[in-house]
């Protein structure tokens, strides 16, 4: 059923353009899904981690094309629970911040970058 709807719908649109282009539209398969954490969402977008590994601070770097504004980063352990979550605010196209990592035992955990028009995920890990 549903190729037959593509494939009318394909049709329309074909005619629609003076049969000069061929659609071809094919339907997703529901039974595939694809999982992971997309690094930036903006091209121009650069989130920095330094230095990584880190133990009591870890420096923080954003630059941007268009000014950064508000950016909410939030440090998760590897059960995805928020540990640690900081908001910054820069009228500039760059920020250099530090954070503080203190009360946070050693391990691996996952710090997102969230603003307006971007998001990036970065692996750190806490040493002794």
């Amino acid at each position: 059923m549903k190729k037959l709807l593509l494939l009318l719908l394909g049709l329309v649109l074909a005619q629609c353009v003076m049969a000069q282009t061929v659609v071809v539209l094919e339907a997703p398969n529901p039974c595939q899904t694809m999982v992971g954490v997309a690094e930036s969402v903006a091209a121009d977008f650069d989130f920095g981690v330094f230095p990584n590994p880190a133990d009591k601070t870890v420096t923080l770097s954003f630059s941007d094309s268009n000014p950064i504004g508000k950016m909410d980063v939030e440090v998760s352990d590897m059960k995805g629970v928020v540990v640690l979550r900081q908001q910054y605010y820069s009228s500039f196209t760059e920020l250099r911040t530090e954070m503080q990592l203190v009360g946070l035992a050693p391990g691996v955990y996952t710090i997102s970058a969230k603003g307006k028009e971007t998001h990036s995920v970065k692996k750190l890990i806490i040493k002794k």
